[in-house]
């Protein structure tokens, strides 16, 4: 409890007068006032942690034939496949001809594929970075899914990220070779 509160004064060396209250005096006086203004309430709680992101979707399986990467740059998905990756290779081969296989994701909207190869349309959003890191076709699946797509069917091509100039993976199955031809008959 607080004894005395100086009124007036210099400093407490005795070489100079000074006032001083006597707190006790009005201590009745004081809780009173203290009583019109109770402590304020306490801080609310931190708020609790953010719940955690839902989880991705499952990865598809690799089709039997296997999938296709095509040329980034195949403006009109003609040109013949640069690779057909088995389901053995997904989560290893990320280079054709020693150069990285770039990633682009596609949203379908109504059934029509909308290529992105930038989350943003910026190069800081490229998905596969640039130039593009070499990406296994479980690191393309992976890296869509994060971002809310899935990867396309076709090439992207003129999409940015200078993607054209690289391999692009795609979720489209390699074509079934033709089934074997019949069994001559045998000559009676």
């Amino acid at each position: 409890f607080q004894i005395g509160v100086v009124s007036w004064g210099i400093d407490c060396t005795g070489r100079y007068p000074g006032a001083y209250a006597r707190v006790a005096v009005f201590e009745t006086w004081i809780r009173a006032q203290a009583a019109l203004f109770p402590p304020p309430p306490p801080p609310p709680p931190p708020p609790s942690p953010s719940p955690p992101p839902p989880p991705l979707p499952p990865l598809s399986a690799v089709p039997s034939s296997g999938v296709l990467v095509v040329a980034g740059n195949d403006r009109f998905n003609s040109a013949p496949p640069l690779a057909c990756v088995r389901a053995s290779e997904a989560s290893t081969l990320s280079t054709i001809d020693g150069e990285p296989i770039a990633i682009q994701c596609c949203a379908f909207v109504n059934g029509v594929e909308s290529c992105r190869r930038s989350i943003d349309g910026t190069q800081a959003g490229c998905v596969g970075g640039v130039p593009p890191r070499a990406s296994t076709y479980n690191d393309a699946q992976l890296a869509c899914a994060r971002a809310g797509l899935s990867l396309c069917t076709q090439s992207c091509a003129d999409d940015g990220c200078t993607y054209n100039n690289y391999p692009v993976w795609t979720q489209r199955p390699c074509p079934l070779p033709p089934p074997p031809p019949p069994p001559s008959p045998l000559p009676p």
